[in-house]
């Protein structure tokens, strides 16, 4: 059956199938979302297609985190099997929205330290059946840096032996950081993914957490790859998290917090030209600029310092440059790299 009719069946199965209904701004995933009226009533239905998606997933983190104290959406309907779900909506309020509106971003950001480190501090964050955020999946995902980003800008295929010292690199990395008690890390926990409902800060777009460091998720607020901060702000904020988590060792959460933030950043490089040149999704390349900026800040960090050598061997400039060749051209260096790369 098209996916449109299975759509229309489960709204008609659960009384939502006369709503009218606004599609939301798609993101980088393969989810949609539908705002859903009807009279005073209203709703999102969250469409994520399978395989690509897992609804079962959203909903196992949803319940886990309501059950641990978080302000998440309420699942009202489910049909698994399809990957639809009917949910709470909760509004407009992100936090991005109201940054832009120019409400005060040092009390937007202290809420959301404050629900980070209410996840964090509760004994039961971590008792869930999430996968670990092992060594050989962060590895996968700073891969994406050889795997589509350099390639993009050397506008040839990353060769094996640079590859494998990448591997080597981040292996060693990963392998020197000092021992922190993991946590759930909910993985995408930045201003478009936050709310606020009724002064409360509420959660969106956690279906791919994991068991992990906990500097992983204040990196990737305190870093967005999206949006500026001013640096008084950022150390403002770390401030705030140490002291709202002083059983955390300082020295360990600091390199954690380096080494994670500059993982992150190779991957996401490599993700926004993925959606570039695999997907057709050309807005999040304005972005690459600040995302390497960041990445940059973090290489005179004595862990990173073999990341900075390899960085200077194969990336002729610091920064990022602009794409010149054609997005063909360049997502068949990326092919061809990676297909030598899976032999």
């Amino acid at each position: 059956m098209p996916r449109d009719a299975l759509r229309r069946a489960f709204l008609d199965a659960h009384r939502w199938g006369d709503a009218e209904s606004l599609p939301l701004a798609p993101d980088a995933s393969f989810r949609r979302y539908l705002r859903l009226r009807r009279g005073d009533a209203c709703a999102m239905l969250m469409d994520a297609p399978p395989p690509a998606e897992d609804a079962g997933a959203f909903v196992s983190l949803t319940r886990h985190l309501e059950a641990i104290g978080a302000r998440v959406p309420a699942i009202y309907a489910s049909d698994l099997d399809n990957g639809f779900l009917l949910l709470e909506d909760l509004g407009d309020q992100t936090f991005s929205r109201l940054l832009d509106e120019g409400h005060d971003p040092a009390a937007l950001y202290r809420q959301a330290i404050g629900a980070l480190t209410q996840i964090r501090r509760h004994p039961r964050a971590a008792d869930i059946d999430a996968p670990a955020y092992t060594t050989e999946r962060a590895l996968a995902e700073a891969n994406l840096l050889p795997d589509w980003y350099l390639p993009a800008r050397l506008e040839r295929p990353v060769d094996a032996r640079a590859r494998e010292q990448f591997r080597q690199v981040w292996e060693s990395i990963l392998g020197a950081l000092p021992p922190l008690e993991p946590t759930l890390v909910l993985r995408d926990y930045h201003v478009d993914n936050l709310m606020v409902v009724r002064g409360e800060c509420a959660l969106l777009d956690y279906q791919d957490a994991v068991i992990g460091s906990p500097a992983y998720d204040l990196a990737s607020l305190l870093e967005d790859a999206r949006r500026d901060l001013p640096p008084a702000l950022t150390d403002a904020m770390l401030r705030l998290y140490c002291e709202q988590n002083r059983d955390l060792d300082r020295r360990a959460l600091h390199q954690h917090y380096a080494v994670w933030a500059a993982q992150r950043h190779c991957k996401v490089a490599g993700i926004f030209v993925r959606l570039w040149l695999r997907d057709g999704k050309d807005a999040y390349l304005r972005h690459l600029p600040r995302v390497m900026t960041l990445l940059q800040r973090h290489l005179h960090e004595v862990p990173l310092v073999p990341l900075r050598e390899w960085l200077d061997d194969y990336l002729p400039e610091p920064g990022h440059s602009r794409f010149t060749a054609s997005r063909v051209e360049l997502l068949g260096y990326c092919m061809l790299g990676c297909s030598r790369h899976s032999r």
